[in-house]
């Protein structure tokens, strides 16, 4: 994974969405991002102790002029989660959130990185391991490594738990 500083002053919450889903259990995050990466954090006022999972993020972007998923992660219930989109398509995305089923509210923020990036300790630099459907991208803990189905969504960009980090 590229090395970011620790510079706190890097990290821009561009994004709080508060929402009430007895309507839809759909949230579209309602402004383009550009970043290569991103802190998600999902809260919620009703939770149970047993709750851990905190619904699904996709990035979409336009592709041959329709508005495609292009990666899927998915969410931790109260943890902050580093997102690396990507690099195919980092100009201008779109985050959708798709909350639980059983969540009654939910809040999102979101942080966008706009500090140096160094890619000279990154094994796997962007773009060179994808997913191929079977299972075998290989770079952290995508979801490229299950195997099976040919149905996962991995595209080679790494997902971890970004706690250290004082918002």
């Amino acid at each position: 994974m590229p090395t970011l500083s620790n510079n706190n002053k890097d990290w821009f919450l561009v994004a709080t969405v508060i929402k009430n889903l007895s309507s839809s259990l759909l949230v579209n995050l309602g402004r383009r991002f550009e970043s290569e990466f991103l802190i998600v954090r999902v809260s919620t006022l009703e939770q149970k102790d047993t709750w851990s999972f905190g619904g699904r993020l996709w990035v979409t972007s336009l592709v041959l002029g329709k508005q495609s998923k292009i990666h899927q992660t998915n969410l931790e219930l109260f943890e902050q989660e580093l997102i690396q989109v990507p690099k195919l398509f980092t100009g201008k995305y779109s985050l959708l959130y798709q909350a639980p089923k059983w969540f009654k509210n939910v809040t999102i923020k979101v942080w966008e990185y706009r500090g140096e990036i160094d890619y000279s300790n990154d094994n796997n630099s962007p773009g060179n391991d994808v997913g191929n459907g079977n299972g075998n991208g290989n770079s952290g803990n995508n979801n490229g490594n299950t195997g099976g189905n040919g149905n996962n969504n991995s595209t080679g960009s790494n997902l971890i738990t970004f706690g250290n980090l004082l918002i």
